[in-house]
């Protein structure tokens, strides 16, 4: 996992009572094509979980050959809650080949804030 684009409320930054849309970049790093991809964002520490609501939780990756990298087709997206945020925010990824529906790989703990 390389990178996040993040929209929060047009300044970049996250804050409490907030809407985000986040794009994940993927890089592959093997030797053979990835082939489509599928996304599953989950929540990794009580204190994200506090203040976190995922409302779009998975998302779609293209096919990603040897040495490129991709973004989500769609974004994920979670709202914040008008309490005081963390220090961070941290979420696991899990990728999942969508041909084969069982070769998953899993980015635990990706802090976003």
């Amino acid at each position: 996992m390389n990178e996040a684009q993040a929209n929060a409320k047009s300044n970049g930054v996250i804050n409490p009572d907030e809407d985000i849309s986040v794009r994940i970049q993927l890089e592959n790093e093997g030797f053979d094509a990835t082939g489509e991809l599928f996304g599953v964002l989950r929540i990794t520490d009580l204190a994200t979980d506090a203040v976190v609501t995922l409302v779009d939780s998975t998302a779609n990756f293209p096919n990603i050959s040897p040495g490129d990298s991709a973004f989500s087709e769609t974004p994920f997206r979670f709202e914040t809650t008008p309490d005081s945020l963390p220090d961070s925010l941290r979420f696991t990824l899990a990728v999942i080949q969508k041909s084969s529906g069982f070769n998953a790989k899993s980015f635990p703990n990706q802090q976003l804030l």
